[in-house]
């Protein structure tokens, strides 16, 4: 942990495009952080398919209309990458949605009717 940086700990619903922003704000700020990204690193953000779309589009944002966008420069520092986890998730998901009769048939089988099965599985 000899390089680990706390930065804050601030709670942010991270459901808005302004959310997504003030956090990267947030760890900008960092001095260190500051000097990473100028020596032209990038800094990797696991998120899920909704943190994708408002990562990519403050970067388009910026990228199409600059300071008027109220996004800085560094913003291109970060690359929003999908995890594993959230692929491993999600295809969960998809199988599940994509052969649910199979499933729905199999569930009744198996507890008959003492338990319904969920039209749509939890996230």
């Amino acid at each position: 942990m000899k390089d680990a940086i706390l930065v804050d700990l601030q709670e942010n619903n991270l459901h808005s495009l302004d959310a997504y922003i003030k956090a990267i704000n947030t760890v900008t700020n960092i001095l260190s952080i500051q000097q990473y990204i100028q020596k032209g690193h990038i800094i990797p953000i696991v998120t899920d398919w909704p943190g994708q779309i408002y990562l990519r589009t403050a970067i388009s944002r910026y990228l199409c209309y600059h300071d008027s966008s109220k996004i800085t420069d560094n913003i291109l520092s970060f690359l929003p990458i999908i995890g594993p986890l959230h692929i491993l998730l999600n295809s969960r998901e998809l199988v599940f949605l994509q052969y649910q009769p199979f499933f729905l048939e199999m569930y009744k089988y198996i507890f008959e009717d003492r338990k319904p099965l969920a039209q749509k599985p939890k996230p």
